[in-house]
């Protein structure tokens, strides 16, 4: 029987659980593809690329405005409290301007020839445009591959912990039948010690592994936004990985990298920069036409209102005798060599990048091929044995040898497994397929 206060202080504590309950982070079960999607939504390097290429696209807008027409308009009023006056013959004076002023400018102006300055800007900032989106392309590529890595080491941590809670089982199995013998006088003090020494060995590494889940968890979850301490249950379904086909050497045509995007758009605008810095050779014509009003305005004897209007052409040429024109053109000529090779670079880079990749990858295979082999090998050994200990053929430390044999087998078949998947993802970012969205 339960006392009243006893039964206050469990209602109580009843009470707190139900009351801290909905604080504690609820389990989330997520696929790979839709680890992939929030991590895009939640990335803040891809917010600050996407912002970037926002400011781009209004810059190159900017540049292109510059075709159009641009008006102005200007107007002042102020007061004078002396006018100048002129003398006259026969004693008479002449007041020069009024002492109220009015004026209003309206001019319409647009350029006629610039040399090349305004397609040089324009096509400069398009090429930057279209660099600041490829590089959004690009980290959506990085998001994707390191949301990968997260899930999938967040998977291998998973299944080395379910392989320890195996071991833990099975050696939990051998600890009560060796006390079920040692109680019929079958077994010695010896095998005690030796399955509860096996025993502690296993729950130390089911611990360890518990804690590298934890932390593969809490890597995720930065990914994904969540709040710390959320538990997240892959839900991915992981097969057993087919033979990769062996591919002959790649060459920059099998690549399709967004960086190359990105390469030769920064070339361009180098080319374009070019352009504008050689257009400092020539001069620049625009048009005008305006209208103009006040009060005196252009007449300064008369004290009435008057307008006129106004057209034109205006000729602005400007060339540095130091020879500044020359040396800046010839700068951006420079940079466009500089880039080109830097481009070269970067294929060179980007080709061996993926051979690489692929040879990790083949590799990858082979490992989970031969952990495969060696894994249903040591559970039929390990199978046998148990026959053979319980036939008593077999003494018990060597049956715990080959349990931590078996367990070590099953965590390299689990680990090799998914590292192939890793090196999968890690073959296809470098390939620049969009595949590395998906699942698997």
């Amino acid at each position: 029987m339960v006392s009243g206060s006893g039964k206050f202080f469990i209602g109580c504590l009843f009470g707190l659980v139900l009351f801290l309950a909905p604080l504690s982070p609820a389990a989330r079960d997520v696929s790979l593809g839709e680890a992939i999607q929030i991590s895009q939504e939640h990335s803040y390097r891809l917010k600050s690329a996407r912002a970037d290429s926002a400011r781009a696209d209004h810059e190159y807008k900017a540049a292109g405005a510059a075709r159009y027409p641009t008006l102005s308009v200007e107007g002042v009023s102020y007061y004078i409290d002396e006018t100048a006056t002129a003398e006259l013959p026969f004693g008479q004076s002449l007041e020069l301007g009024t002492k109220d002023n009015y004026q209003i400018d309206v001019r319409l102006s647009a350029p006629l020839y610039t040399g090349g300055r305004l397609a040089g800007l324009i096509g400069a900032r398009r090429a930057e445009r279209q660099a600041r989106a490829g590089m959004v392309r690009a980290d959506e590529y990085q998001t994707a591959l390191e949301c990968q890595r997260a899930y999938l080491g967040l998977m291998v941590a998973e299944a080395l912990l379910a392989a320890a809670e195996a071991s833990r089982e099975r050696i939990e199995i051998l600890r009560k039948d060796v006390l079920n013998l040692h109680a019929n006088g079958l077994a010695d003090s010896l095998d005690i010690l030796e399955t509860e020494l096996a025993y502690q060995q296993v729950l130390q590494m089911t611990v360890e592994k518990g804690t590298d889940r934890r932390q593969a968890e809490e890597v995720l979850a930065k990914l994904l936004g969540l709040s710390p301490g959320t538990t997240i249950s892959p839900s991915e379904v992981i097969g057993e990985p087919e033979p990769p086909v062996s591919a002959d050497s790649i060459s920059v045509a099998d690549i399709k990298r967004v960086e190359l995007d990105i390469m030769e758009s920064r070339l361009t605008a180098a080319r374009q920069f070019h352009r504008l810095a050689r257009a400092d050779f020539f001069p620049a014509l625009s048009g005008y036409v305006g209208y103009s009003a006040g009060k005196p305005n252009r007449n300064f004897i008369e004290s009435d209102w008057n307008d006129n209007f106004i057209a034109g052409l205006a000729l602005n040429w400007e060339f540095n005798l130091g020879g500044r024109t020359v040396n800046s053109s010839r700068a951006a000529r420079q940079s466009v060599h500089i880039l080109e090779s830097e481009k070269r670079e970067l294929e060179e880079g980007l080709i061996l990048q993926t051979n690489l990749a692929r040879d990790r990858l083949m590799l990858a295979f082979r490992r989970f091929d031969i952990s495969r082999t060696e894994y249903r090998l040591a559970q039929r050994k390990y199978h046998l044995a148990e026959l053979k200990q319980e036939a008593g053929h077999l003494t018990l430390n060597r049956l715990l040898e080959m349990e931590a044999e078996l367990t070590s087998a099953e965590q390299l078949y689990q680990a090799s497994m998914i590292s192939f998947y890793i090196a999968r993802a890690e073959f296809l970012y470098s390939l620049g397929s969009p595949d590395i969205f998906g699942g698997l």
